[in-house]
């Protein structure tokens, strides 16, 4: 018998995140519970590494956040949406950061692509154009949450 898989909330994720990048710790203790802060310390994190070509710590920031994801209550995946992915580049002319969406998850691609107002010149998160949306979690039965 499969064993469902379990819910990510907040405290699992931090939790996760913390034993994974022990060097965030006290970066992520001093929000003190406020979760797209939290979470903004991955993306930092995810960021420094893509910009220095560090692909072992992109791959394992990468994998933390599609499993939390995936796994997520809608809070934690708005989070992961919102303050982690929106905000992590691909593209500069000034660094080589092509590598790294390869490595991104196609769940967290799409995702990315919808939270995205405009694709970047040379189009590696090229997308139909649409109006800017906001991410907004289903729940477990399809719908909105």
């Amino acid at each position: 018998m499969k064993s469902k898989p379990t819910i990510s909330d907040r405290s699992e994720f931090l939790r996760a995140l913390k034993a994974t990048f022990p060097q965030v710790r006290d970066a992520v203790n001093s929000w003190r519970g406020l979760l797209h802060l939290e979470v903004a310390e991955l993306t930092h994190l995810a960021q420094t590494a893509i910009d220095s070509g560090d692909r072992a710590t992109v791959l394992k920031a990468f994998q933390l956040a599609v499993d939390h994801f995936v796994r997520g209550r809608p809070a934690l995946q708005n989070a992961l949406a919102v303050s982690f992915l929106e905000h992590l580049e691909f593209e500069d002319c000034s660094v080589e950061r092509r590598w790294a969406w390869e490595l991104l998850p196609l769940v967290l691609q799409e995702i990315y692509r919808s939270l995205r107002p405009e694709p970047p010149p040379g189009g590696i998160a090229s997308r139909p154009k649409h109006p800017r949306k906001t991410f907004t979690p289903k729940s477990k039965g399809g719908k909105q949450a």
